[in-house]
C-alpha cells in the first residue's frame, strides 16, 4: 500500500491503493483481500495503481499480470450492474494508463498524477470563485433584484467561499499547486477589498491586504492566505499539513500494521512523510526567526499565543510513561489539555502522542512572523503606529463589528487623513 496521507489512510473504504512491483515478475498467487476492520462495498470501491514504471500504461505483459492479480478484488467488489468481469474491472480501475481516470478523489482529496491533482484543485477554485459575481449581483446592487449590503457580502465571502479550499491544504503536501492556491488567495483578497475606494487606500503607510490576512487577535480579519505572498520561511499550508499528521500519526502507526515502529522523523519513507519533515523544518525556521526579532516582547500582542517548541530529546516525554493505545485513564492518549495547546511539538513527539492542537500552535508561529514582517515593512511611522494600535485594542478594533469590510475601509481612510494617537 502506498501511503499518501492521513485522509487517504482513513479513506480506504472508498479506494484501494496499490504500488506496482519493482520488476515485471509474476505476482504471487493466490491473492487475498485483507481488511483492518474496514467494510468494502460492492460498486463503491475502486482500485488505484500508483504511477511510475511499471504501470498500466506499459500494457502487454504487465497489464495482463495486473488484471490477473486484481481478479479476486473485482469478483468481490465489482459493480454487478456492469455485467461482464471485464466491464467491472474497467469501471473500478484508476491510475496511470487507465481509460477511466488518472486519479481518484478520496474523502474530497485528489489522489493520482500531478496533472489530476492540479485539475482537481483548479476545479475546486473555479467552483468557489464563481460565487463571487453572484454575491456581487445580489449584495452590491441597490435595485429591484438586489440590495447594497457589503458587510453581509463580506461575511459570506469569509465563511462560505474562502473555506472551500482549506481542506486541501491539510491533505495535499505543501508546494502542490501552489500557484493555484495563491491565485485563489488573490481572488478572495481582491473581492473583499473591491468596495474600498482607491482614494482611501494608504499605499504609503500600510498594506491593507496583509493587514486583513492577519488573525483577528493580531488586528486582522482572520482570512489567512493558503500560500504566503510575503516573506517567511513557513506558510499556513505547512502548518495545516504538519498539524494534520501530528493529530493522527500516533493512531495511524498503532492501527496500520506496516507503520508500527516507523518514526515520523525517519528519512526515506516516501514523498508525503518527507513533505511533513520539510514542513516542520520551515516552521522551526520561522519560530527561530520570530524569537530572534529584537522587539518580540514589545510588539506581539498579549494574546499572540506564540508557542514554545517541545522536544522529546531535550524536554523528555510530555506524559509520564508509555501506555498502550487507549490504555491511559479515560483513554487520554492525546495532548488536549490547556498547557499542551501552547507547545509546538517536534516530530519525535508525534510518535508518542496525538497532538490535536499542533496546527493551531504552528499557525501562531506563521501569524507572528507575518505580523512582525508587516510592521518592519511599513514605510512610515504612521503605518507602524496603526499596526500596533490594531493589535493593542484601539477603539473599534476588537468589537463585534470591527472585522467588517466597511470598518476596514474606515480605518484605512483614517490612516490616510490623520495620524493614529498611539505612537510607534
Amino acid at each position: 500500500v502506498e501511503l499518501a496521507g492521513p485522509a487517504v489512510a482513513s479513506g480506504f473504504v472508498a479506494c484501494v491503493a496499490l504500488a506496482p512491483p519493482p520488476a515485471p515478475a509474476p505476482l504471487p498467487a493466490p491473492v487475498h483481500l485483507w481488511s483492518a476492520g474496514l467494510e468494502f462495498s460492492r460498486g463503491k470501491t475502486t482500485i488505484y495503481l500508483s504511477t511510475g514504471p511499471p504501470s498500466l500504461a506499459a500494457g502487454g505483459h504487465i497489464r495482463t499480470l495486473t488484471a490477473r492479480a486484481l481478479r479476486p478484488c473485482v469478483i468481490a467488489l465489482g459493480d454487478p450492474r456492469h455485467g461482464s468481469l471485464e466491464a467491472q474491472s474497467a469501471a473500478m480501475l484508476r491510475g496511470d494508463g487507465s481509460t477511466v481516470a488518472s486519479g481518484h478523489p478520496v474523502l474530497g482529496t485528489p489522489v493520482g498524477t500531478d496533472a489530476f491533482v492540479r485539475d482537481a484543485v483548479s476545479s475546486a477554485s473555479a467552483r468557489a470563485t464563481r460565487l463571487i459575481p453572484i454575491l456581487d449581483r445580489l449584495l452590491l446592487a441597490d435595485d429591484a433584484e438586489g440590495c447594497y449590503a457589503p458587510d453581509e457580502r463580506d461575511t459570506l465571502l469569509r465563511f462560505c467561499v474562502w473555506p472551500r479550499l482549506r481542506h486541501l491544504v491539510r491533505t495535499l503536501p505543501p508546494g502542490t499547486a501552489a500557484d493555484l492556491f495563491r491565485a485563489f488567495d488573490d481572488a478572495i483578497a481582491t473581492a473583499r477589498l473591491a468596495i474600498v475606494p482607491s482614494a482611501a487606500t494608504p499605499g504609503g503607510h500600510i498594506d491593507p491586504i496583509a493587514l486583513a490576512e492577519l488573525p483577528g487577535r493580531f488586528g486582522g480579519h482572520g482570512v489567512m492566505p493558503l500560500e504566503h505572498r510575503h516573506g517567511g520561511a513557513a506558510t499556513h499550508h505547512d502548518c495545516a499539513w504538519y498539524g494534520s499528521w501530528a493529530a493522527v500519526w500516533h493512531y495511524m502507526r498503532a492501527w496500520v500494521a506496516p507503520l508500527r515502529g516507523m518514526q515520523l522523523a525517519q528519512l526515506g519513507h516516501g514523498r508525503h512523510i518527507t513533505a511533513v519533515q520539510q514542513a516542520w523544518e520551515r516552521i522551526a525556521a520561522s519560530h527561530a526567526a520570530v524569537e530572534a526579532h529584537a522587539d518580540l516582547d514589545t510588539l506581539l500582542p498579549a494574546d499572540a499565543r506564540f508557542p514554545r517548541i517541545h522536544s522529546r530529546l531535550t524536554d523528555g516525554r510530555l506524559s509520564p510513561a508509555s501506555v498502550v493505545l487507549g490504555g491511559a485513564p479515560g483513554d487520554d492518549d492525546d495532548d488536549d489539555d490547556r498547557p499542551a495547546a501552547h507547545l509546538l511539538f517536534d516530530l519525535d513527539d508525534c510518535d508518542q502522542l496525538a497532538h490535536p492542537h499542533a496546527s493551531k500552535a504552528s499557525s501562531a508561529v506563521v501569524a507572528s512572523q507575518s505580523f512582525l514582517a508587516l510592521y518592519d515593512s511599513a514605510r512610515t511611522t504612521d503605518g507602524r503606529a496603526c499596526i500596533i494600535s490594531n493589535q493593542a485594542g484601539a477603539p473599534g478594533i476588537n468589537d463585534s463589528k470591527s472585522t467588517s469590510i466597511t470598518a476596514l475601509a474606515a480605518r484605512l481612510a483614517n490612516i490616510k487623513e490623520k495620524k493614529p494617537t498611539i505612537s510607534a
